[in-house]
């Protein structure tokens, strides 16, 4: 009897994960040729440790397809925890999900294999690739609750079209009964959120640096209110911890690294009703003025409906129709249209 599958050679990018788990499974299902990937980061990292690559192996021994793992140490420390510490020294928040996707993870692996050795890669997050316009576009997953798009923004437009993300168009809880039917035993594995490399000793090293106490002012009249305990314990929109008795609610407002020092102030001064971004990432739209769409300033924050109105080749302003709670520094603003991304830029 002919074989149905699709005669492409693909690889999945594995976490040991349930959602990668799924993603694997569905290629198997759907080509003629699977190879799974693991990437090993370091020995510390929550993030494909020893016990997430032995349930990626199992996985592969599962579904009967060979299993690699590659050693990232040093790519990771230099692109990713590196990253992190620098926007840290000058008092930014870092999004080290987003860098590691694009200069790790799967960019990185889609320059080296396609097209000469796969004709695809998959990956467990939960958005969609579509074709618009001879566009290849990474939109919002039907789970609106589980949506990673958000996290892939920063990826080349010209390498999406080797992406494929099966968990876009199904729930977390079809995505569990599948894994459940199918034999898995990871199907209930609890997800992450934490940095991935908080317990990683240069990363530790380098908080402990960080963490000289300092003094707390108001960001209204410089006021000297309060302590903190290290610059790098704090972020911007920050109110709980803070250590001060006030009136009113207060909220980290600015830090100041050079001189150590953190500002609050109340409500009026955390909201705000534009966004200044830079260094932009043009995905499904061509650069255009006074576009309308959504948009994203956190990763599983609500979007927003707001314009984008261009300032020169590489900086943007994005107004929001309502103002919006804590826009932050080094954070990553995602513009959708039609819930495809159309550009994205870092937060000044």
């Amino acid at each position: 009897m002919k074989s149905s599958k699709i005669k492409l050679k693909v690889a999945v990018l594995v976490s040991g994960g349930t959602d990668s788990a799924f993603a694997l499974l569905e290629s198997v299902k759907k080509y003629s040729y699977v190879e799974s990937f693991t990437f090993s980061f370091s020995r510390e990292s929550t993030c494909c440790n020893s016990n997430d690559i032995n349930n990626a192996k199992a996985h592969s021994a599962l579904l009967g397809v060979k299993h690699n793992l590659i050693d990232l140490n040093n790519i990771f420390y230099e692109n990713v925890i590196k990253y992190t510490e620098n926007e840290y020294k000058i008092g930014r928040t870092p999004n080290p999900c987003v860098i590691c996707n694009k200069k790790v993870k799967i960019e990185r692996f889609i320059k080296e294999v396609c097209p000469h050795k796969f004709d695809k890669v998959i990956t467990g997050h939960f958005a969609k690739i579509e074709q618009f316009d001879n566009r290849y576009c990474i939109s919002m997953a039907n789970d609106r609750l589980k949506d990673q798009s958000y996290f892939l923004a920063r990826l080349d437009k010209n390498f999406i079209r080797y992406l494929e993300l099966p968990c876009g168009i199904f729930s977390k809880e079809h995505i569990r009964q599948t894994l459940k039917t199918a034999g898995f035993t990871e199907h209930d594995k609890a997800e992450s959120q934490d940095l991935c490399f908080a317990e990683c000793n240069e990363y530790l090293l380098f908080k402990k640096e960080l963490s000289i106490p300092g003094n707390i002012y108001h960001i209204n009249d410089n006021k000297l209110i309060g302590r903190h305990n290290g610059i790098i314990n704090y972020t911007y929109g920050q109110r709980k911890g803070l250590g001060i008795s006030w009136d009113e609610p207060l909220y980290v407002v600015k830090i100041d690294p050079e001189n150590n020092a953190i500002y609050v102030g109340e409500r009026e001064f955390i909201y705000s009703n534009k966004i200044e971004i830079n260094r932009l990432n043009w995905i499904c739209s061509h650069s255009t003025n006074n576009m309308e769409g959504l948009v994203k300033i956190r990763s599983f924050s609500t979007p927003v409906s707001a314009k984008i109105h261009l300032l020169d080749k590489d900086h943007a302003q994005i107004i929001p129709l309502k103002e919006l709670f804590a826009v932050t520094p080094g954070q990553l603003a995602v513009f959708y249209v039609n819930n495809s991304i159309s550009v994205s830029g870092w937060i000044q």
